[in-house]
């Protein structure tokens, strides 16, 4: 079909018009749909509305917020350690906020150091732990008021520290605080202060002066140890407790006065403190510990005061120019070695409260010349007087019951024993090489006399052992060479070996008919014995081995007769049976 020319441009415009308005219409349907989104960010940025019922029931509509909100900061958290614009000290604020504790020099290049109250607009309530540690470049410090605490091993090793001002606010001085300050000369330690802890001045080699504040409650473990230089010391009234080793190996330490509230003086506590010459113990201390005053060795005098209970082990071990000790009436323990080695200790009265004297409570006392033993003593331990050289007399009391093993060995002048009836023990070579016992008389309570007990008692003239003993140890009375009057109790069942061997002067004994055990070698070269009576001759049998059940028997119309009796149990001359186990059958 033919279109006219004027048409078809007609028909074109048409088209063109078409496709404008479909442009048109696009770009209006992007609008709307954008202002769409708009509306809904914007209403999802408004919040929603929600109900909420109150507990008394009313409906309440109430914004939902959809974010968290984030809470403002009210304070500003302080670094953890800052150095002051000011002096240049390190310093940490404290978790309340307004206080500091100094924790070192920071930037601060200064050796003779001032500390403030105030750091900062932070007041200074502390030196903290280790601040100026090994700091060699400090020589002097002043503490300010403010300051509560100081801190461990603050000043440790601070080798040319020569001056320290501690303020009048100080409390405690922790451990080391000043421990190996080796230029330190002297130290005041304020009112204030309650606590010098463990080591605080430990090893200050040459401090000579030490002032302690009234109120200063205990002197730690070890706190002034090792302080070479110091020579005296005053304890005040506050002190209750002087800890471990406070004060050992000051060894120029020649005068300590001891305050009236102290409790207890600790393990250690004067410790080898050499040039200490006298102390004075206060009724207020009840304990004095183990190695208290060990190898104070120029100390002369010692009282210790009637509230003590406890003087501990090794107390005054070595006091070996300790010349005169009161013990208090209230002392019920007396530790192992407490007195062992005073040399020049004369006299010892052990009050009637102790229960027991232990093992070498005095034993090389060389000098000790007199003991009384109280009346509340019930044993006299090992080695209790061993070595006692010049003691002449004893007392003792009327409730021991066991007299030791080597009790008052080489006690060699002692000459005057008087053993009570409450005593059932004595033990081995509980009186060996007392030379100077003339006689003993062995009480009826008494039921064993232990081997060697009098052996070499090489002057010993008479003994009569009590109608309980039982057994008489080996060697019990053996080398008594002068020994010439002896009574065997009417109970003795067993004498050991060696019992009464090479007593010279022994002529006659009497068997008692209790006697079921004579030992090998019992009357062994006792040369002038040429009388041995028996109690009861029948039954008797004897062999060479200990443990024999059957043996040779004796004839007891031979034990019948003493000199053949003797002859058999003593002589040389055959036939004898002296080195032989002699035994009874009932």
């Amino acid at each position: 079909m033919y279109i006219p020319q004027t048409q078809r441009k007609g028909n074109k415009m048409k088209k063109i018009l078409f496709v404008c308005m479909l442009i048109a219409i696009l770009a209006c349907a992007l609008g709307s749909c954008n202002s769409s989104d708009l509306q809904q960010e914007t209403t999802s940025a408004t919040p929603q509305e929600t109900n909420v019922t109150t507990p008394q029931g009313i409906t309440v509509t109430t914004p939902e917020e959809t974010t968290p909100k984030i809470p403002e900061e009210t304070t500003t958290k302080a670094p953890e350690e800052i150095d002051s614009p000011k002096n240049n000290l390190a310093y940490k604020v404290n978790e309340d906020g307004v206080t500091c504790t100094v924790t070192g020099l920071g930037k601060c290049k200064d050796t003779d150091i001032r500390i403030d109250e105030t750091i900062d607009g932070y007041r200074v309530t502390a030196i903290g732990n280790n601040a100026f540690f090994m700091n060699t470049n400090l020589t002097s410090v002043t503490i300010p008021d403010s300051v509560i605490i100081i801190g461990d091993s603050a000043f440790t090793f601070c080798s040319k520290l020569t001056s320290v001002t501690i303020g009048n606010s100080v409390t405690t001085i922790e451990k080391a605080a000043f421990a190996s300050c080796k230029a330190l000369r002297s130290i005041t330690i304020p009112d204030s202060v309650t606590v010098i802890g463990d080591m605080a001045f430990s090893s200050c080699e040459n401090i000579t002066d030490v002032t302690l504040g009234n109120s200063v409650i205990t002197i730690g473990e070890a706190a002034f140890q090792t302080c070479f230089a110091l020579t005296d010391i005053t304890i005040p009234d506050s002190v209750t407790t002087i800890g471990t080793y406070a004060f050992n190996s000051c060894t120029n330490l020649a005068n300590v006065e001891l305050g009236d509230s102290i409790i207890t003086i600790d393990y250690g506590a004067f410790y080898e403190c050499k040039a200490l010459k006298t102390v004075t113990i206060p009724d207020s201390v009840t304990t004095i510990g183990d190695h208290a005053f060990n190898f104070c060795r120029s100390l002369t005098s010692v009282t210790i005061g009637d509230s003590v209970t406890y003087i501990g082990e090794c107390a005054f071990i070595a006091c070996n120019q300790l010349e005169s000790l009161t013990i208090g009436n209230s002392v019920t323990t007396i530790g192992m070695a407490a007195f062992d080695g005073c040399e020049k200790l004369t006299s010892v009265i052990i009050p009637n409260s102790v229960d027991d004297i232990p093992y070498r409570a005095f034993s090389m006392c060389r000098s000790l010349e007199s003991v009384t033993i109280g009346n509340s003593v019930t044993s006299i331990g090992a080695f209790g007087f061993y070595g006692c050289s010049n003691l002449t007399s004893i007392t003792i009391g009327e409730s021991v019951t066991a007299i030791g093993d080597y009790a008052f060995e080489g006690c060699s002048v002692l000459s005057d024993v008087i053993l009570p009836d409450s005593v059932t023990s004595i033990g081995m070579w509980a009186f060996y090489q007392c030379y100077g016992l003339t006689s003993i008389t062995i009480p009826d309570s008494v039921i064993t006399i232990g081997e060697r007990a009098f052996k070499f008692c090489q002057n010993l003239e008479s003994v009569t052992i009590g109608n309980s003993v039982i057994d008489i140890g080996s060697e019990a009375f053996a080398e008594c060479n002068n020994l010439a009057s002896l009574t065997i109790g009417n109970s003795v069942t067993t004498i050991g070996d060696y019992a009464f061997d090479s007593c010279l002067s022994l002529t006659s004994v009497t068997i008692p008919a209790s006697v079921t055990f004579i030992g090998e070698w019992a009357f062994h070269y006792c040369r002038n014995l040429k009388s041995i009576t028996f109690e009861n001759p029948n039954g008797w049998w004897c062999t060479q081995e200990d443990d024999a059940t059957s043996g040779m028997e004796l004839s007891a119309s031979d034990l019948s007769n003493p000199a053949t009796a003797a002859q058999y149990l003593g002589s040389f001359s055959y036939p004898t049976y002296f080195n032989y186990y002699w035994h009874r059958t009932e």
